[in-house]
């Protein structure tokens, strides 16, 4: 990630943490905002990225890749993702629908 967003200066991204359903969808919404914004810290930090180019989204087990019924498929849902943020495009559909009414609000 930080390699690709130190070779394009002008990439903004979303950084979008993921969980398995393990556990109550508040805990895990409030645990992958913090697994996105940990990333996203350690670009600007860590790797001198603009901050003002990224955005930490958090959306639990909303969006899941593999299997939540074994381990192995749970532990590949548990994962960060970078997304390009295009200008004056609304987020992904499925980011928009992936949390339950109340939780969070959609990026703009």
């Amino acid at each position: 990630m930080a390699r690709l967003l130190t070779n394009d200066r002008v990439l903004k991204v979303v950084i979008v943490g993921h969980t398995d359903t393990q556990g109550a969808v508040d805990t895990n919404l409030a645990l992958s905002q913090r697994r996105a914004e940990a990333v996203t810290t350690a670009l600007s930090t860590d790797h001198k990225i603009d901050a003002t180019r990224l955005r930490a989204r958090g959306v639990a087990s909303f969006a899941p890749v593999a299997t939540k019924r074994t381990e192995v498929g749970r532990a590949r849902n548990r994962r960060v993702e970078l997304i390009e943020q295009l200008e004056n495009a609304c987020s992904p559909l499925w980011l928009r629908e992936a949390l339950p009414r109340g939780h969070g609000t959609p990026l703009r």
